[in-house]
């Protein structure tokens, strides 16, 4: 799966006066989220690029131009801001799903990644929710993962409806040991 990756420079700098990690990560992930408000008021969602990497200074060739070659390649550390491991069965099961849907390495999935910002999409999702009804003997409708588009959200919903179905056959048995029609 490809994603479109956007190299960003802010025009004034971030502010260097931030000696705590976090105050810099998170000045630089409200600068990463204002690039994307403004490029969602003039480009179609699809366009927007689902991860940004903030330049410093743009490399440069001899002549002044930005050398894009010099630009940073995505690397697995890049997918998340903060990565949390997947730590439920399920997690880990649908992260092996993403893994191979996206074509990205397990171990760099975090349980708080977006799935349509690791660069899945509708057709994508779709064949993810077949994997998920093979594995877990669930039917999730599309527009879940839409709403929950992480792997912690989709985990849950997924937990939820396996204790449902297990109620639910629970239920049967019941009825049909007491003499009941199914």
């Amino acid at each position: 799966s490809q994603q479109l990756v956007g190299y960003v420079k802010a025009s004034t700098g971030l502010n260097p006066n931030l000696t705590d990690d976090a105050d810099a990560l998170n000045a630089k992930d409200a600068f990463i989220a204002q690039c994307k408000q403004a490029l969602l008021h003039v480009l179609p969602e699809y366009m927007v690029p689902s991860i940004f990497i903030v330049m410093d200074a743009w490399p440069t060739t001899a002549n002044g131009k930005v050398d894009r070659k010099a630009l940073p390649v995505l690397d697995s550390h890049r997918l998340h801001a903060h990565f949390v491991e997947p730590s439920t069965e399920t997690e880990k099961a649908l992260a092996a799903i993403w893994a191979q849907l996206l074509t990205l390495n397990i171990n760099d999935i975090s349980a708080e990644a977006n799935f349509f910002e690791l660069g899945g999409h509708s057709l994508l999702a779709n064949t993810m929710l077949a994997k998920m009804r093979d594995a877990f003997e669930v039917n999730i409708k599309l527009d879940k993962v839409f709403t929950e588009p992480t792997i912690i959200a989709i985990a849950k919903v997924i937990d939820d409806l396996v204790v449902v179905n297990q109620l639910k056959k629970v239920e049967q048995e019941q009825e049909f040991l007491s003499g009941g029609v199914l």
